[in-house]
């Protein structure tokens, strides 16, 4: 059942050319790619961000409703975490400039 070291060898080769070509990053601009970015244009209206956050905290409260406390705890869990980057890390971090010859 031990395999040879020239197929670990093989393995890890193809784990790492695999994991060197898949994106991290945005195209063309090269900030790495989270799971929400609170500097999109789409999130920068304020209705936006509270619609993102208040969906999952009313899913959660469904949840609730229904008995389901195990998955009340994932969409709050993502409720908080929308709330954080949204609201938390939006006012703290200014957005980058990814275009160097414009100015806001």
């Amino acid at each position: 059942m031990c395999e040879s070291a020239e197929a670990l060898a093989v393995r890890a080769a193809r784990a790492e050319n695999f994991y060197a070509r898949s994106p991290r990053f945005f195209p063309n601009t090269g900030r790495p790619m989270t799971f929400l970015d609170p500097h999109h244009p789409f999130f920068k209206p304020l209705w936006v961000r509270v619609l993102t956050v208040l969906v999952p905290l009313v899913w959660t409260g469904v949840e609730l409703y229904s008995g389901e406390a195990g998955w009340a705890i994932i969409s709050f869990a993502l409720a908080f975490y929308a709330g954080l980057q949204l609201f938390w890390v939006f006012y703290k971090t200014p957005p980058k400039n990814t275009d160097k010859g414009e100015t806001q």
